[in-house]
């Protein structure tokens, strides 16, 4: 029981650290960012979604180490850290970090024939791109070395027939720029981005037979 205690307040430890580095690298890499902006191409201010978006992350890690306890609500809060980070613009200057032993370790026994693999952290959640059976396939855990979801890209063509005949239908006067399908405790579920000149929507799929929409933005 002794041992065991020792093995917890050692984790804990641990994940507090995590998270201090975490914070300690969002507020020192913040200013580096805007300065970054400043003196390149200042036309578009795109620090603006890289903030925040990281700041969500640091607010997830720290929810995570401190406040929740329960395996299930640290995974749910994670997964919509990463929901956010895939459904928002893909051009954030987030700061990236390796991949702890921990993760890496969780990675080898989930996907032990896993090739050419490379690894990233952001906001968190630690992403594995790497091939299997021919197919190229994103892994992301959470900092204990939980699998939080396996994301594959997709083409129109591999959606569900109903699916796709949905798209067709409702949304004939968009395009396609960005489809995956997330698979997080045993569910499929596909999310599908689409645009025209006004706005940009986000679509979620669950039941492989309608659409509904998960988020929208104008341009």
């Amino acid at each position: 029981m002794k041992q065991a205690l020792r093995v917890n307040a050692t984790t804990a430890k641990n994940s507090q650290l995590g998270f201090r580095i975490h914070l300690i690298a969002f507020l020192l890499g913040t200013p580096v960012i805007w300065i970054v902006w400043g003196l390149t191409d200042t036309t578009y201010p795109w620090p603006l979604w890289s903030t925040p978006v990281w700041a969500v992350g640091v607010l997830f890690h720290y929810l995570g180490v401190f406040r929740f306890k329960k395996g299930d609500a640290k995974k749910s809060m994670l997964i919509g850290s990463l929901l956010l980070l895939l459904t928002t613009s893909n051009s954030f200057a987030l700061p990236t970090e390796p991949a702890s032993e921990q993760v890496m370790n969780a990675f080898k026994k989930d996907f032990s024939t896993a090739q050419d693999i490379s690894w990233e952290t952001k906001a968190a959640v630690s992403k594995a791109t790497f091939q299997l059976n021919g197919q190229v396939l994103f892994a992301y855990y959470s900092g204990n070395g939980t699998l939080l979801a396996v994301i594959r890209n997709l083409t129109s063509n591999q959606l569900p027939i109903r699916l796709l005949s949905d798209l067709k239908n409702n949304y004939a006067g968009y395009w396609i720029s960005d489809l995956f399908e997330m698979v997080a405790d045993s569910t499929s579920t596909y999310y599908l981005t689409v645009e025209n000149s006004e706005q940009k929507i986000v679509l979620k799929s669950t039941d492989n037979a309608n659409w509904e929409v998960f988020r929208k933005e104008a341009k």
